[in-house]
């Protein structure tokens, strides 16, 4: 993926780039935070916004491939038009304080931009409106952070994004129709959060081109309403390591029943590591199994040990 592909690259920069260069203080005026090299700039230790946006602002107007800011321990927040005349392709922030964004932070950038890597920053809330109307983004993440809730209709107007990972961060809370209107979305990571309930609409992405990936796994998921993925496009739903004890069959099957119309495409429900039992409430699933197990991936009752494929109607219990 070209956002997972850019985040590798940033740090191989980061690990030959820093502000401790013995040249910095040739390259620009004290203070020295920010380092131009070839078509990329990287801030390292950058202590306020305002510094920032003043290193940006002695710029000629320019199209760089990427801004990175990172080790900027001081910084808390990045002021609207933060970048000047400067219009950037990706930008990767990390290991910084940061908590808050400007509404207009990314403005000049707005068809241009196409990916912003967030990494162990601050945020317990992210002010999504700062990703307003920006048209080229393609790939979105904020991970290892603080984040607790992804508010509804989250990504307004980004007519291209195709990558969203909100990994490993204290979520326990979606709002209906966060991810709503998201055309050609592929994949949503929401892997390593504090999620408990999966409701009705939370999945509700409208019409989409492309099928979705959705990553759940390691979350403390125990309940999953009926409409949760209703007419979702899926391609793989990853439920591993949660608190499932059960499957609707309301829930699941009309899943499952899409994976097998796309005859040998892939397509699987990861269910490893979940506390299943095994009693009259899968018995769908067991009576169904020849159906469904090429579509069900590590599925296994906590009491007894055995996998679907092993299951038999004596097995359930009342």
């Amino acid at each position: 993926m070209q956002m997972k592909i850019f985040f590798s690259c940033s740090l191989i920069f980061l690990g030959y780039i820093t502000a401790s260069d013995p040249k910095c203080n040739d390259m620009v005026t004290d203070p020295c935070v920010c380092i131009s090299v070839g078509s990329s700039t990287n801030c390292d230790g950058v202590t306020t916004g305002a510094k920032l946006k003043e290193f940006f602002n002695t710029k000629p107007a320019a199209t760089v491939d990427s801004i990175t800011i990172t080790n900027a321990h001081q910084l808390t927040s990045i002021p609207a038009d933060v970048f000047g005349s400067v219009k950037t392709k990706h930008v990767f922030i990390a290991k910084t304080s940061l908590s808050s964004i400007d509404d207009n932070a990314f403005q000049g950038s707005e068809n241009v931009l196409e990916s912003i890597i967030l990494n162990e920053n601050n945020f317990p809330s992210f002010n999504f409106k700062s990703l307003t109307n920006l048209n080229k983004l393609d790939g979105f993440r904020i991970t290892n952070d603080k984040l607790t809730e992804v508010p509804q209709e989250a990504f307004p107007n980004l007519p291209l994004i195709l990558d969203i990972d909100l990994a490993n961060n204290s979520i326990t809370s979606i709002k209906n129709n966060a991810f709503h209107s998201l055309p050609f979305v592929r994949l949503i990571d929401l892997h390593g959060n504090k999620l408990t309930t999966i409701g009705d609409e939370v999945f509700n992405l409208g019409n989409t081109k492309n099928r979705v990936a959705i990553n759940l796994n390691s979350n403390k998921i125990s309940s999953i309403t009926q409409n949760a993925f209703k007419d979702l496009k899926v391609k793989n739903l990853e439920l591993e390591n949660n608190k499932l004890e059960t499957l609707p069959q309301t829930t699941f099957e009309p899943i499952l029943n899409y994976l097998n119309t796309l005859g040998n495409e892939p397509g699987v429900i990861h269910l490893k590591g979940n506390p299943f039992k095994c009693n009259s409430s899968i018995r769908w699933l067991v009576t169904k199994s020849t159906t469904y197990k090429r579509r069900v991936a590590n599925f296994k009752c906590h009491s007894n040990g055995k996998n679907l494929n092993q299951l038999t109607e004596a097995d359930l219990t009342d």
